[in-house]
């Protein structure tokens, strides 16, 4: 039927219905701006929401954009996640810190070195508290040199006091 009413029309008016639609068009492909400095594709869908990639913001007005929820047909339903075959009892690896069988760790996990994480913690823990330290030393004393030269005389004091004691306990 539309196309008997469009064979109806005349000549003028069948062109200022291609010039309307090619307009149309125009004003549509504004409206969808791609920006030059993103990675992803940046659409703009209507005035308050962005699409960069496969993510959705909103513009809330105030200055922020807020990360819409993904629709459901967005989101894949089954999403394979490998997991590690569990160790059993006799193949567990031994901390070798604390000489201990671990089922898991995560640096066994990521770079099979044979540490549980108790020990992990303790070691990472044990470095920061070295390395605050080292850095009050610093800026107690000033330099390598003087913490040294300070080391070396709280070790002659000491000696100094365990021949006292020596002696005393004779």
């Amino acid at each position: 039927m539309a196309e008997n009413l469009e064979e109806d029309l005349p000549r003028f008016m069948k062109q200022k219905i291609e010039r309307n639609r090619q307009k149309a068009i125009i004003i549509k492909r504004s409206k969808l701006v791609s920006h030059p400095y993103t990675k992803g594709a940046v659409i703009s869908e209507d005035t308050t929401t962005i699409k960069i990639g496969a993510t959705k913001y909103k513009d809330t007005g105030g200055g922020f954009l807020l990360e819409e929820e993904p629709e459901a047909a967005d989101i894949p339903e089954n999403v394979a996640v490998q997991v590690q075959a569990p160790i059993f009892e006799p193949d567990r690896p031994t901390c070798e810190i604390c000489h201990k069988q671990f089922a898991t760790s995560w640096l066994f996990d990521n770079f099979t070195l044979k540490c549980c994480d108790t020990c992990r913690m303790i070691e990472r823990c044990e470095a920061d508290q070295y390395e605050q330290v080292e850095k009050r030393a610093l800026e107690v004393w000033g330099s390598e040199e003087k913490i040294e030269e300070e080391r070396e005389r709280r070790e002659e004091k000491t000696g100094f006091s365990k021949i006292e004691k020596n002696i005393r306990s004779r």
